[in-house]
């Protein structure tokens, strides 16, 4: 449970960001359309564990939105602005576009350059990923 929370924590740069969004969500659709060969679609059984994987998939994907608004100097509590139509674009935009702060803020340091995507993406420090 300490691994789900500390995956909150800290900041990630624009581009880190984009790919995670399109890693976790390519992955999320493989093992749906898996899941829809083995299973037929529109079966309870298989409409529940869709659902958990969407739940599970939703954590990571929510974890890149703190951290980004966390680069951006603001709260992650920002990001359920995210669920409020028109308000989610601009939000959106933000995360997108704005380039983060520079220098330390409250959140933690700059984004380091030299860690490995995955690293990144699953918020592991260096001394974690050996």
């Amino acid at each position: 449970m300490e691994h789900i929370i500390k995956i909150y924590d800290g900041r990630i740069g624009r581009k880190d960001y984009v790919l995670g969004l399109l890693f976790y969500h390519a992955l999320a659709s493989v093992i749906v359309i898996l899941l829809g060969l083995l299973l037929s679609p529109g079966e309870s059984s298989f409409d529940l564990i869709a659902y958990v994987i969407g739940a599970f998939f939703a954590v990571f994907i929510f974890s890149l939105h703190v951290r980004r608004s966390h680069d951006l100097g603001k709260s992650g509590n920002m990001v359920f602005l995210l669920f409020i139509p028109i308000v989610n674009l601009i939000i959106a935009i933000r995360l997108l576009f704005y380039k983060g702060q520079e220098g330390v803020n409250q959140y933690g340091d700059v984004p380091a350059r030299d860690i490995k995507f995955f690293d990144t993406i699953f918020n592991r420090t260096k001394a974690e990923s050996k």
